[in-house]
């Protein structure tokens, strides 16, 4: 394909019928543009891989500059400015195996009586719960009520945890630990156990489960890395429909 051709085909790219857009009965009024190529994706990533037993949910955030009404903005992440999606990640590979992209998208009505972290991370593990699996997250989503259902369904957790959660219980493993700063981390799966870890100073002992959440964290981390090498789409595209679909292709 010569350039010209692809120029013109990424100008005119178009996913949907707009004349058939009904929002009242739209399930995600706000991905309306990209929806029909979004789902077929999602429901491929989940097909061409069975995860390990470590997956990780974290939120990305996809640079976006445009006008758009529902973009965020997120100091603490390198984009800052953007399209918020949830993934469910293996940590190995930070193969993507679901996500969830939008603000106002609606959760399965089963967890609707839960908070929305929790609800993020029920919908995208719902496959996966019964089956074995260890999910890691940070202190946006860990909690002790989450812990006891995923427990209840079969699925450990691990991961940093804020202090002042409601219905801290003895049954799951509470930890704070300071190196450079304090960190409470919550987990199902774990005890009290140091490893050794060996440092230019010599070696040191850590908690088992500070180095595990370390190195099994950053699945959705590895997504945003990679993505950054293939930029197909610039910061200053007008759609924001054609940087997505470009994101998740």
């Amino acid at each position: 394909m010569s350039y010209r051709r692809y120029i013109l085909l990424k100008r005119y790219l178009h996913f949907v019928d707009n004349s058939s857009y009904k929002p009242g009965n739209h399930p995600n009024p706000k991905l309306y543009n990209i929806w029909p190529i979004f789902q077929h994706l999602n429901g491929t990533y989940s097909k061409l891989l069975s995860p390990m037993r470590d997956v990780s949910v974290d939120e990305s955030l996809m640079l976006y500059k445009g006008r758009l009404g529902w973009k965020q903005y997120i100091p603490q992440k390198r984009a800052r400015f953007g399209i918020k999606s949830f993934m469910l990640c293996e940590t190995q590979s930070g193969y993507i195996w679901s996500i969830i992209t939008g603000k106002g998208t609606k959760f399965l009505e089963e967890y609707e009586h839960l908070p929305v972290s929790s609800q993020v991370v029920l919908s995208l593990m719902k496959p996966l719960l019964g089956r074995g699996y260890c999910v890691v997250m940070d202190n946006y989503y860990s909690s002790p009520q989450l812990a006891d259902i995923l427990v209840a369904n079969k699925t450990d957790t691990y991961g940093t945890v804020r202090i002042n959660r409601k219905e801290m219980p003895s049954k799951i493993c509470i930890m704070k630990w300071k190196d450079k700063k304090e960190v409470v981390l919550l987990s199902t799966v774990h005890n009290l156990d140091n490893v050794e870890i060996k440092k230019n100073e010599g070696i040191r002992k850590k908690p088992k489960v500070v180095v595990e959440y370390n190195d099994t964290m950053g699945g959705t981390d590895k997504v945003d890395q990679n993505l950054t090498y293939n930029q197909l789409v610039r910061k200053g595209g007008r759609k924001y429909y054609k940087k997505k679909y470009f994101t998740i292709f």
